[in-house]
Order: C-alpha cells, then structure tokens, then sequence
C-alpha cells in the first residue's frame, strides 16, 4: 500500500466532531413541535379559545360543561334552566351549524368583549360575550345580541379603460 492519502483523506474533517450534528437537529425539531403544540393547544386558555370551547360545547349538546364555564353569580340559570333555554334556543333557530369568532376589545378592569357569529340552519345572529379572569380561568360572564357588523371590504372601483368611451355609432360584425 502507499502512503498518499485516499481522494483527500487529508482534508476530510473527522466524523467526530460532527456527530453532535444529528442529536441537535432532533432536539430541534421536538422543541418546534413541543412549541407549536403548546400554542395551538394554548387557544383554550385565552379568552377568545374558552368562549370557543363555550360554544362548542353548547353547540353539541353538551349543557353540563357549558354550564360550568358559566360566572356565578345572582343572574346565573339553574343548570336545569340552563339547558331548557339552549333547548329552547335551538327548536326557536332551527339548530346550531356552527360560529365563528371575531373581534375582542380589552375593558378598563381586566375583562374582555369577544364578538362572535352563529350560524343557525335559519338564520345568523351576531353576540357579544364578556369574559371575565377573576378565579384563574376565563369565565363567561354574560352574552348581547348586537346588530349585524358592516362589512369592511375594500372598495376601488375600475378604471374605464382608454377609448371604450360610447360614440353612439353601432357596428355589426358579420
């Protein structure tokens, strides 16, 4: 054998000190999933994810934990009045398709107004819910039904391209 090192055996850097390379891209990865994770599980803990969780709840049927996101307070249903009003909701709306969450405004004591849609098989129905963060968790403190939002699309109208002015002649084309 000779002695002259292989295609550049020389400047070849040694696989020990790459080995380090592999781990670090997992561990990488796993805390990006362990993030990401957190976040969308995190929805639940904001007040707009708990309202969420609220009306999924309701929407399905569920009036046992809906109830218990509910503040307690002196105009809090009995849980039986409870579940006869969203009974009574549903057969009056035809039943809940689903809703959409929209804005939340912060008020002065810490509580928010979260807005939100829903969409009944007849018709839709815009609310405003407060939420309240006294004992540790968001709490659903009381609902308004507000007037339809304006919509806000941004409106440029077209430009009348050069020369499609109307001359008043009339052409045929055979």
């Amino acid at each position: 054998m000779t002695e002259a090192p292989l295609l550049g055996r020389e400047d070849a850097v040694p696989r020990r000190r790459w080995r380090w390379l592999l781990p670090l891209c997992v561990v990488v990865a796993l805390m990006a999933l362990v993030l990401s994770l957190v976040v969308r599980g995190g929805n639940g803990h904001s007040a707009k994810g708990v309202l969420s969780s609220y009306l999924t709840a309701v929407q399905d049927g569920d009036t046992a934990t809906a109830y218990g996101m509910l503040c307690a307070g002196s105009s809090t249903p009995s849980k039986a009045d409870f579940a006869r009003q969203v009974a009574e909701e549903r057969q009056n709306f035809g039943g809940v398709k689903r809703h959409r969450m929209g804005t939340t405004k912060t008020l002065a004591g810490g509580d928010e107004l979260v807005s939100y849609t829903i969409q009944y098989h007849n018709t839709y129905r815009w609310y405003e819910a407060r939420m309240t963060h006294k004992t540790g968790a968001w709490l659903v403190c009381g609902f308004k039904e507000i007037p339809r939002p304006d919509i806000r699309v941004p409106f440029e109208p077209l430009p009348t391209p050069p020369g499609a002015g109307d001359t008043g002649d009339t052409t045929t084309t055979l």
